[in-house]
């Protein structure tokens, strides 16, 4: 059986399940139907003769056949076709682990009905609904589902995972290169080594998170959270970190050159080594910051604020670019 018809099949059980609901008597009847069918899919004796059975169990049940709700996932009003909403978990068994998730999802992936958009909302809020639930491996599988799926993009079909509950995710060497996770909650993340080329996490809460030996150039992390972040050895060229908290951030031998650090807050980072070449540094805070041997050749100063204890390269003036010592 082809994918499009399998998944047809799938949607068409799912939508009569919604009509059925969770009540109904003959739910888990209709239910090992569907398990049949799974199981038989490759087996076209076997898969024939579940869909006569389903498709007269479906007509004696609702007066519509299975046919008729394959159909109507494609046919009919997206209201009535979209996946309920999390507010109805009680008429509807949710997916609770990622194995139920991605199960539930596929079918609207196969017939690309993300793009509506009530479904993009429903999976959103069940996507949110369901990260906390799940281990931090099954977290970082649910991102890359989605995002070799094309839904964690700056899109206006993309979804939007603010406030998720990402903490603690496992994405080591992970290829994510344009992702878009704006505001999400990432504390404690396991991102060593990963692509987050031209990445969207502005506002994101990356405190703790390990970034080290990352490849983020041209990201932007905007106003994000990187309080005792490990980005140790990071390419952070060019990237946009304008606002962004990056109190006792490790940033050691980090490629930070021509990155924008205007009004960011290093207060007891440590970017000994780092290459801050052309980097904008403008009403940055730098207290306690340690600069040690880092490469500042071209750095923007101008409103920068620093105090004793904080550590330049040899013979560097950080007065005559503008900064201003405030003890």
């Amino acid at each position: 059986m082809s994918k499009a018809l399998s998944a047809r099949y799938r949607w068409g059980f799912q939508n009569l399940f919604n009509t059925l609901g969770a009540d109904h008597p003959r739910l888990a009847e209709t239910r090992i139907l569907q398990q049949h069918f799974i199981e038989a899919v490759n087996d076209p004796a076997a898969r024939d003769d579940i869909l006569r059975n389903a498709n007269q169990l479906s007509l004696e049940l609702t007066g519509k056949s299975l046919e008729d709700f394959c159909d109507l996932a494609i046919g009919v009003p997206i209201q009535d076709a979209a996946p309920p909403h999390p507010a109805d978990a009680d008429k509807e068994i949710l997916p609770a682990t990622y194995e139920e998730y991605v199960a539930w999802l596929q079918p609207l992936l196969d017939q690309d009905r993300l793009k509506l958009p009530t479904v993009r909302k429903a999976v959103q809020a069940r996507t949110v609904q369901i990260l906390p639930n799940l281990s931090p491996a099954h977290k970082g599988q649910v991102v890359l589902f989605l995002y070799e799926a094309g839904l964690l993009f700056v899109a206006s079909y993309s979804l939007i995972l603010a406030e998720a509950d990402l903490s603690n995710v496992h994405l080591v060497e992970a290829d994510l290169g344009g992702v878009n996770l704006s505001e999400a909650n990432m504390t404690g993340a396991n991102l060593v080594g990963a692509t987050l080329t031209q990445a969207t996490l502005m506002l994101t809460n990356l405190t703790g998170a390990n970034l080290g030996w990352g490849v983020l150039p041209g990201a932007n992390l905007a106003q994000a959270e990187l309080a005792g972040a490990i980005m140790t050895g990071a390419d952070l060229r060019m990237a946009e970190l304008t606002n962004a908290h990056l109190v006792k951030a490790m940033l050691r031998q980090a490629d930070m050159s021509q990155s924008q650090l205007t009004e960011v807050n290093l207060l007891g980072a440590n970017l000994e080594g780092a290459i801050l070449t052309q980097a904008n540094l403008t009403m940055a805070k730098l207290l306690w910051t340690d600069f040690a041997r880092a490469r500042l050749d071209g750095v923007t100063l101008t409103g920068a604020t620093y105090n004793h204890h904080t550590r330049w390269p040899a013979d560097f003036d950080p007065d005559a670019l503008g900064a201003t010592k405030i003890d």
